[in-house]
């Protein structure tokens, strides 16, 4: 019965405690109200702060990124400075002062590949293309890129169609190759482009080989990434480890010039780094693989297999297989075992986009044939107009020191080989010991030699305890003795440097081993005073004491001091005497790291790049050596058409003769005073049985022993010029004209002397072309 009443009761305390609870939460609301504007300004700083600490993470970041990539940023808002030679700015608003130092920095450049001029029938009809290469020295290993690891640094072209024809002068590429290059301070200038023509699989071939290659420095002689146009010969077969210096390339070619292939002509154009639109992280994607003639590009399964062209000379072979041991070929080698099917089915598409791209590959204008070099240092004259520029002694010294650490096994360019630093640091350690104890037993057998008592003689690892009555010596006695142990040092380095010249001549190439030893003997050698004077001045033998050994730079001190009562006289000679010393290893030093150092490289590298052009051997682009002129003629004489033509060859000599001297002209030194010039021209024409006389091929014979063949009498300059002096001699009769005609003419030239083996023969010779 009292349950409504309970029930109204707690209702009532219920309505009770929510007008408390709605009057607490408007005293909270209000007062939170005042909260609220005191925690606005509290909210901003802390957001402030956070900015910018954001800020500076990133900043960081940036700033770490940029040191990664090797480049140095550096604020100068508010300055105005002058630039460098190795500084770019950068193409972004003006309002931001920042400047990015490339110093460190990969260089990208462009190679343009323009023609191969004179390959003619020395290579078969068929698909070529050429790759290019950096090593770090002739004969060397490819350098590439750590990042990439499925990639070798190495550009190719596209595929060339040539004919085989013998008046297929050019095979014209005109395609560009885009490659990263290492920093100028990075880059050593032993590094050298390696060129290599490839034969590709086709109608004609299905295994691809090398045929050819050629290598050019990759700096000038300010020691610079080279830039502008140049052309170097290409060599037959695959690049001979052997060849590993450019004179060696130059002796191969001066001996027999059926070594020679053709002569490659391209330009070199250094790219802008980090201009607007070509950011720096961009240049590896920028760069065109090909990728679509991986297919028809891929070496054959069995890499020994080897071309052997008809067009090759008896003797030659003008092709060299893949070798399988270079990584860039491994890659494609797979490529072309899985895609072996799709060749034949891609070789008509391939076909379309040579003949479409057969009207872009214009010859190049002979007109500016002059303009491409042989020599790098022509090029760096060209845009320095100054020749002093290469060839004062601080380039020399420039050169010695970046490649002494490369030479002596202790460059870590492009990466540290920690073996050959390790045998190098082994080799100078053990060197001390043989250094020491030859020093101080030349002198106890000069003691001995000379009847002086000796108290003490005793060895250890750091020096030699040698006692003996100084008093009893004279003053040049004492002199002798302190410049025995440096002399015996230098008889020593000597006698192993004839050593080293002997087995050079011997053996041709002694191992790397011998010329580090050698090499750590000589160093040791110059530095025995100083680090026998560091020894003794450690262990206080500087002093006298009759019972102590006796320094050897203090000898000749005690000496005057005792006889004369002042040491200024000893320390004199003593100085006089290092002096003497150090000049004189320092000598054999200078001429074993130029001359004999691994076979000379540095002189060779030195010659390489200061030369100018008129000091290396280089063929003409249309010059023919002596066996391939034989064979030529005496194919022609051999020859027989449908209708009875027949081919025959007529010999003509030029003699130009002077009718007085010249005044003022003085012929140099050494040379016969003659008066008279000789140039032979060969002709070859075919005899048609109604008489008529139609060429088929000449070739002029210069003085100086070079056979060039002249394709077009008209564009010719040596057969013009021979030309004129058959019209002046017809005016003046000074020249004697004399045709006779040979069944086998012998051409011998002291340009070109072929080599024993090289010898001819007619099983196996040039495939006669269709005129």
């Amino acid at each position: 019965m009292d349950f409504p009443f309970w029930q109204e009761e707690r209702s009532e305390r219920g309505k009770t405690e929510e007008k408390v609870w709605a009057r607490k939460k408007r005293v909270m609301s209000l007062l939170r109200g005042n909260s609220k504007i005191r925690r606005i300004d509290e909210e901003e700083a802390i957001l402030q702060d956070r900015l910018y600490a954001v800020f500076q993470r990133a900043e960081n970041r940036l700033l770490n990124s940029l040191r990664q990539r090797q480049a140095e940023v550096v604020n100068q808002y508010g300055e105005i400075i002058e630039e460098t030679e190795n500084t770019e700015h950068l193409g972004i608003e003006s309002d931001l002062h920042w400047q990015v130092e490339w110093i460190r920095t990969p260089e990208p450049i462009e190679v343009l590949v323009l023609c191969l001029r004179a390959v003619r029938e020395k290579l078969p009809r068929g698909l070529y293309s050429l790759s290019v290469s950096l090593q770090t020295q002739l004969g060397g290993r490819t350098l590439r890129w750590s990042r990439l690891q499925e990639q070798q640094w190495v550009g190719r072209t596209e595929p060339v169609e040539h004919q085989g024809r013998y008046f297929d002068i050019e095979l014209n590429i005109n395609q560009s190759l885009y490659m990263v290059l290492p920093a100028s301070c990075d880059l050593l200038p032993s590094s050298a482009l390696v060129f290599k023509l490839l034969s590709l699989p086709g109608d004609h071939s299905h295994v691809s080989s090398v045929v050819g290659w050629g290598a050019f420095p990759i700096c000038d002689c300010s020691f610079q990434l080279f830039n502008g146009k140049f052309k170097t010969p290409l060599l037959r077969g695959s690049p001979n480890p052997s060849l590993n210096q450019f004179r060696r390339i130059e002796h191969l070619l001066s001996t027999d010039l059926d070594n020679w292939l053709c002569n490659l002509y391209f330009q070199v154009k250094r790219l802008p780094r980090g201009s607007t639109g070509v950011p720096e992280r961009s240049f590896t994607l920028q760069i065109p693989s090909h990728p679509q003639l991986s297919s028809s590009q891929g070496l054959h399964p069995h890499p020994d297999t080897s071309i052997h062209s008809s067009a090759s000379l008896p003797g030659k072979s003008p092709s060299g297989a893949v070798s399988a041991s270079e990584p860039s070929n491994q890659t494609n080698r797979h490529i072309a075992e899985k895609s072996k099917a799709e060749i034949h089915s891609k070789s008509g598409r391939q076909k379309k986009i040579i003949e479409r791209n057969s009207e872009a590959l214009k010859p190049l204008p002979k007109d500016q044939l002059d303009q491409f070099t042989f020599s790098v240092r022509s090029q760096h004259h060209n845009q320095h107009r100054s020749a002093a520029v290469c060839c004062g002694t601080g380039e020399r010294t420039r050169l010695a020191v970046r490649l002494l650490p490369s030479l002596l096994g202790l460059s870590c360019r492009p990466r540290p080989h920690l073996s050959q630093i390790s045998l190098t640091i082994l080799l100078f350690s053990l060197m001390w010991f043989p250094r020491l104890y030859l020093h101080y037993c030349s002198q106890w057998l000069f003691l001995q030699a000379q009847h002086i008592p000796i108290n003490r003689f005793g060895l250890s690892a750091h020096t030699v305890d040698l006692v003996y009555q100084g008093s009893l010596l004279s003053t040049l006695e004492e002199v002798l003795l302190v410049l025995l142990g440096p002399l015996t040092l230098n008889a020593a380095t000597l006698l192993l440097l004839l050593i080293r010249w002997g087995c050079q001549l011997t053996f041709g190439s002694p191992p790397s081993f011998l010329s580090k030893f050698i090499m750590a003997a000589a160093v040791w050698t110059f530095l025995d005073p100083l680090a026998v004077f560091a020894v003794d001045a450690v262990l206080g033998r500087l002093s006298y004491s009759a019972e102590e050994p006796l320094a050897d730079a203090a000898k000749l001190y005690w000496h005057f001091f005792r006889t004369e009562q002042s040491g200024t006289a000893g320390i004199i000679i003593t100085l006089f005497l290092y002096g003497v010393h150090s000049i004189l290893s320092f000598t054999f030093i200078y001429v074993y790291f130029l001359r004999l150092h691994n076979d000379g490289r540095l002189l060779d590298i030195y010659q390489r790049l200061h030369s100018t052009e008129g000091a290396f051997f280089v063929p003409h682009d249309m010059e023919v050596s002596n066996q391939e002129l034989n064979y030529i003629v005496k194919k022609a004489e051999q020859w027989r058409g449908f209708n009875g033509e027949r081919r025959k060859v007529a010999v003509y000599d030029y003699i130009w003769m002077e009718e007085e001297p010249v005044v003022g002209l003085v012929p140099p030194s050494g040379t016969p005073n003659t008066g008279c010039e000789t140039s032979t021209h060969l002709s070859i024409y075919t005899l048609h049985l109604s008489g008529l006389r139609q060429h088929y091929r000449h070739f002029l014979r210069q003085p100086d022993g070079a056979i060039i063949e002249v394709m077009h009498d008209s564009d010719s300059k040596e057969f013009r010029r021979s030309e004129a002096h058959e019209e002046h001699g017809r005016m003046k009769n000074v020249m004697h004209l004399r045709e006779r005609k040979r069944r086998k003419p012998a051409w011998r030239s002291h340009r070109v002397e072929p080599l024993g083996g090289s010898a001819c023969d007619s099983s196996n010779g040039i495939k006669e072309p269709t005129p």
